[in-house]
Parts: C-alpha cells; structure tokens; sequence
C-alpha cells in the first residue's frame, strides 16, 4: 500500500534490563531464590490479611513503588514519544473516514496479578497522603447543534446500577459525548523496520483539564507496547504512531465532519508513566496525550472546544463509578456506551488496581472512570485497563489502575509542576515613573538599577565574571549629559559595584547581548542610515577602550542580536532577505577576521524578530507575526545553509508574545505577552505546552532574560 512509503517511527529510548535487579531483590535466581521469594510473598500475604479487609482498598494505606528509572530524554519523570508538526500533519492526512471505520479495536487484555506489589505494600498500613485534586472539570463553550443528537441531557444517567453497557443518549454537545471520544493510531506489532505488519487500531480516551487545554488519558497499552517480562523480546518497545483523537466520535465515517464534529486532534506528545515503561506493571497502565491545536492552524485548543473531566488522586477506591467507553460488543464500537457500579479495590494481590462489573470488550482500553459524576462531568480516577481478574467479577469485569502518586507525578509533570525553581532571571519593570531594570527568583524579585526618568531595558546577562555581568540599554544619559540617545551599560548582577557605560556616541546603541563567556557585548548600533549589528570587548562588564567590532555592513536593517552559547556566533533579524519582512539569520565571529558570511536561518513572507539560542545550539527560538499578532516560534538549525527547516509554533493566542529567553535546562521558555491590561511575563514548557503565569500586577513587566545561553563544552 502507497501509505506504508511515509511510515514513521517514534524513537523511544529503552532502559536498561532489569532481570538483574528483580533476582538481586528476590534473594538471587535458582532454587534458592525462588523458595525465599514464595515464602516471603505468603509470609506478607498473611500479615496484609491481618490488617486489611478483603474487597476494599483502605483510605490509609499507601503504595511504596520501587522505580526501576528510565532513559528519558527529557527533565520530567516519565517516558515520552514527541511529534514533530511535520509527522502530525502526516497523520491528519492519513486518517481518512475509511481508515477510521476499518481501524481494530484494541484488545481489552488480562492484566497479570502482581505479587511483587505485595512486598510494596507496607504493613501495617501508614497513613497514605490525604486525597487531592488535579483540576476541577471545565464544560465547553456553548455549540450550535450541528443536526447532533440533542438527547435528555443530565437526565440521561441511570441512578441505579448498570453493569451491563448502555448507549449514551445524552446530547451529542455536550459531555460526556464531546469530553469522551476514540484514540486513533498505527501499530508496529513485531518488526520497526518492516511496515508490512502494521495496521490501524483504536482505543478510547478522554480529555482532562489543564493549562495548556490540549490532555487526553488513555491506557498506557494504548500508546505504548510493553511485551512481557522474561520474553526474549522484552527490549522491544514500541510506541504507537499516527496518533490522532477524535472527540464525540459518533461512527459515521463519512467524508465530511459528521463523523468529527469537534475536529480531528493530531498528537503532540505520547507518555506513559514510568512503572509502565519499566516493567509492564499492569496497575500503573495509564498514559497521556497532549494534542497540537485544531487541525495545527493555531486556532482553538480542545478542552475550550468539547470540556475536560477534573481528576483526582488517593481516593479510596470504592467510589459511585461511571464509566465510559466505545467497547466493540456494543453497536460495534460505534458510538459511546457506558456503565454505572460500585467499584472496588482491586485486594492484597492487585493493590494498584480497582475493579467493577461491565462487560465493555475491545475498543474500551483508555475509557475514563468518573467519579462525582453530575450527568455531565466529573473527575477521572481511573481509566478501563484490561478484564478484572477476581473471581468477583463473574467474567464480566473490567480493571484499572487506581490513581496514585505515580499518576499524580505523571499528571504534574505534564501540566507543568517540573518547574521548580526559575533560577536567575533579568526582565524590565515599570516602577509607576520609568522603566527599570529587576532580576527574579525562585521567591524574590529584586530592582538592579534606578534611574529617575530614564528608561532602562532589555537586560542580558553572564555569570562568568565573578559578581556576574548585567548589559542593558538605557537613555540615561552620556557623559555629556545628554538624553537624547540610548547607549549601553554594564552593573553588577549581585546588586554591587558601579554602573560602567559602555557605548558613547550620538547615535543609539539597543539591545544588547552579553556573550556567555563575559569577554564581549553585542548591540545594535544605528549607523546614520540604518541599525547594523556591532559588538565590542569588556573586562568585567567594562570597556577596554577598543574600537566597537562592525559585524554587519549593507544598506537594510539588521538588529536584536543575541550569542550562542559558546560565544561563537550571533543570530539576529535582518531585512536583507528576498521579500520585505525580517528574516533570522547567524554569523561566526569567533576565529579573526573578516567576520564569516551571514547564514540565513528562516526563509518565508512573515516577520521573525528576537531571536535567542537554544542551550545546546540546535534551535533558536523568535517571535514570528501572524495577521498582526506575534506568537512565539522555534526553528531547527541546519547544518546544510541551502536548506531551511519550518519554524514550529509553540504559543497560540492574540496577545502578542515577544522576546524569548531560554531557560538554562532547555525545556521552558520566558516570554511577554498582553494580558488585557499590561504586559506581564509567562513561561512555556516546551515539552508539554504548558503556559505559568510568572507576573501578575497592574504594571508594564516585558523583555525577559533567562540565562539561557549556558554554554556546554560542544556548542558552535
């Protein structure tokens, strides 16, 4: 098939193999080590019995789960799979009605019980944290009906028991319809490198509130293949590709947007938590996926579109349960079923898991378990994992993994509780008189300069002089006395030492950037006829009386310099492209001269101001304008200059987001944007999207600096 031409693979780092590690806990492989490890297994089975009752998992007892680590290679805790913009537009296109309609339902497995969780269990039980809340849920904003199905609304629920599934007759606008809906995905059964065995499947998912607004839960086997442990395959994992999300699914599959009337979600990010990753353990079967914006045209995100259920975390797991899903026994998968019963612990063999009876079949992996249920919304505290294995259930159960603190952390990490400490941050405040200059951070924010009726902004900095090196502009006022220019200035970054002016001329000096190593400053310096890029040599934050380095020399405008890490190179917006807006560009000016050849970086017809390096060098991130608005992008740098990659969008809104800073890890981004009365400053995750709010007050808070040029020892 044509298709199988543009197969991708997702390449996920694997851990190390922890054969070793299970037989060094268990007292050893052979005779030996088996004997200990089932007496032990009875030894704590009895002593659990003793102090837990059976059929329900107590209020206070707490999980100790032994984390065996993983690769990952981003900073948050658990293993992820990214999308680029490129590979989730592939998918959009790919995902035809036809292919949705023939796509298989995912297998609803049978977990395994997991005596090793016994030992995990302390006993007797200690006090467990209380339970907690993630997000409360959110209802969409309001719909046309779109000839949907308009149902009984909130009536629709059935106060009494209902194991045995049943159609959704709820409206079609409204959840749970548009908060529940399919998981569509390509999967790689046996061989990465051979796409002859691929095919379609599906599961079912839901969405959570967030942030960023763009979460869906889903079973990690939904997202992620985990053979089991001990086969010889056990290091091939394999993560799931061509994921999108439909909400409100209804199975009509024609090509039109009846069978999507909410849109068709493409992925951004895949993740799964990492005692799923690690070790197959079936009560930690949860995964997630954050969602690129409608059809990646930057316009609405999904939770403002269909709603989110809440989420919660240490509950106990006897709970009113709802559950959801699209299970293949029922009208073929077609359209949302559900079931309404006491759930229940899942005992001393799966204390991770909670159960219930529904006879949901394929296609139901992923679907949300609700709790506080109003006949809309509620709040997830499970998700449907595979059939129940207690002799309870009668044959018609179905499990899942009761949320704990690993679903807590997974859940954290994604909307953005990674973000601990800010480290040093530079950034311009209006002080009710002028603009000064502040440095923040991790609970203090603090003013460096203090220059009545002047204005002193865009601030960057070094920290490889020892009181560290603040640059900044200002109109303060040359040693003539005079006002009428900016020039450049250096001061102490540990709110010491004096305020050295480092420019001095008639003309204005602007923006300047600190290079990482201390030794010079680039500015943008205005030549009588227009900006060119200049830098010049300081010791200590000092001028050394040399004459200011010209980089740039042609007749258009080239300004917002910034360094790389290694102090190599400086990347800035230049008019000296084809069209008449700024384009990025990077020039060497390391190694004597002449100064190297400027390097176009981005290649279009819309603007690209402020520039600023990645960590690592690979990326620079700018604000690029969009119909009058600026969002904030990043582009890959390319080793070929004859070859120029598209930029990636990372924020979407109509509040203008201008200059970006990295922060000195690589995974968020400072920015300033509009909230409706000032400006204030925000940072990004740039692995999941999720936007904090840094500054909140009735004053102007604008041209943030990170630190972000933190030079490793390999950067150009």
């Amino acid at each position: 098939m044509q298709w199988y031409t543009r197969r991708r693979l997702m390449n996920a780092d694997c851990p190390e193999d922890t054969d070793a590690t299970t037989a060094k806990r268990f007292g050893g492989p052979g005779p030996k080590g088996i004997i200990h490890r089932v007496l032990l297994i009875l030894a704590v089975a009895i002593l659990a019995v003793s102090v837990l009752y059976a059929g329900s998992r107590p209020v206070d007892a707490k999980d100790k789960v032994a984390t065996l680590g993983s690769k990952s290679s981003v900073a948050v805790s658990s293993p992820h799979s990214a999308v680029t913009r490129e590979e989730a537009e592939r998918a959009l296109e790919y995902w035809t009605p036809k292919r949705m309609a023939s796509a298989t339902p995912a297998p609803l497995p049978k977990g395994s019980r997991n005596p090793k969780a016994i030992l995990d269990q302390p006993l007797p039980p200690n006090s467990s944290p209380p339970p907690a809340r993630g997000a409360a849920p959110v209802p969409p904003a309001d719909h046309t009906d779109k000839r949907l199905h308009q149902g009984a609304g909130p009536e629709a629920i059935t106060p009494a028991s209902h194991t045995t599934a049943t159609r959704w007759t709820g409206p079609s606008t409204r959840p749970p319809a548009t908060t529940t809906g399919k998981l569509f995905f390509l999967v790689d059964p046996n061989t990465p490198s051979d796409p002859r065995d691929d095919f379609d499947s599906s599961c079912s998912a839901s969405t959570v509130n967030s942030a960023a607004k763009n979460l869906v839960f889903t079973a990690g086997h939904c997202l992620l293949d985990i053979p089991k442990q001990g086969d010889n395959d056990w290091s091939h994992r394999v993560w799931k590709t061509d994921i999108v999300y439909v909400p409100a699914n209804f199975g009509i599959y024609r090509p039109t947007t009846e069978h999507a009337p909410y849109g068709v979600w493409a992925a951004r990010e895949a993740v799964v938590t990492k005692e799923w990753e690690n070790s197959r353990d079936w009560g930690y079967d949860l995964g997630a996926v954050l969602l690129w914006p409608s059809e990646l045209t930057g316009g609405e995100r999904l939770v403002d579109v269909v709603g989110a259920n809440g989420i919660r975390f240490n509950e106990p797991a006897e709970q009113d349960a709802h559950i959801f899903g699209y299970p293949e026994n029922h009208q073929n998968g077609a359209v949302l079923n559900y079931c309404h019963d006491q759930s229940k612990w899942g005992g001393i063999l799966n204390p991770k898991k909670v159960w219930a009876i529904c006879d949901f079949s394929y296609g139901s992996s992923g679907g949300p378990w609700l709790m506080n249920f109003n006949g809309e919304l509620g709040d997830l505290f499970s998700v449907t994992s595979g059939k129940c294995l207690s002799i309870k259930c009668d044959q018609r159960g179905i499990e899942g993994p009761l949320f704990e603190k690993s679903e807590r952390k997974l859940y954290e990490d994604i909307v953005g509780a990674d973000f601990r400490s800010p480290g040093i941050m530079v950034f311009t405040r209006h002080d009710g008189e002028d603009f000064e200059i502040y440095k923040k951070g991790f609970g203090f924010s603090r003013q460096l300069t203090s220059n009545n009726l002047a204005t002193d902004i865009n601030p960057s900095y070094t920290t490889s002089i020892p009181t560290g090196g603040l640059a900044y502009e200002s109109n303060q006022g040359d040693t003539s006395g005079s006002t009428s220019d900016y020039e450049i200035y250096t001061t102490n970054l540990d709110d010491t030492g004096p305020t050295n002016q480092v420019t001095n001329n008639t003309e204005d000096d602007r923006d300047p950037s600190y290079a990482p190593n201390g030794d010079h400053i680039a500015y943008e310096g205005y030549d009588g006829n227009d900006y060119e890029i200049y830098m010049t040599s300081v010791i200590h934050g000092k001028p050394t009386g040399e004459r200011p380095i010209q980089v740039t020399d042609n007749t258009v405008e080239d300004r917002d310099p910034s360094f790389s890490p290694s102090s190599g190179q400086i990347a800035y917006t230049s008019l000296a492209g084809e069209g008449s807006d700024y384009e990025i560009y990077k020039i060497n000016v390391r190694g004597g001269t002449p100064i190297g050849t400027p390097i176009q970086v981005t290649h279009n017809f819309r603007s690209e101001l402020d520039p600023t390096y990645s960590p690592d060098s690979k990326w620079i991130a700018f604000s690029g304008s969009i119909g009058g608005d600026y969002e904030i992008f990043k582009v890959l740098l390319s080793e070929n200059p004859e070859i120029f990659h598209e930029p990636i969008q990372i924020t979407y809104n109509d509040t203008g987001d201008r200059k970006p800073s990295y922060s000195r890890d690589g995974y968020h981004i400072v920015y300033h944007s509009y909230d409706g009365n000032d400006y204030e400053l925000y940072t990004i995750n740039l692995i999941f999207g999720h936007v904090l709010q840094l500054t909140q007050n009735t004053t102007d808070d604008c041209c943030p600096y990170w630190g972000g040029s933190c030079p490793p020892p390999s950067a150009p």
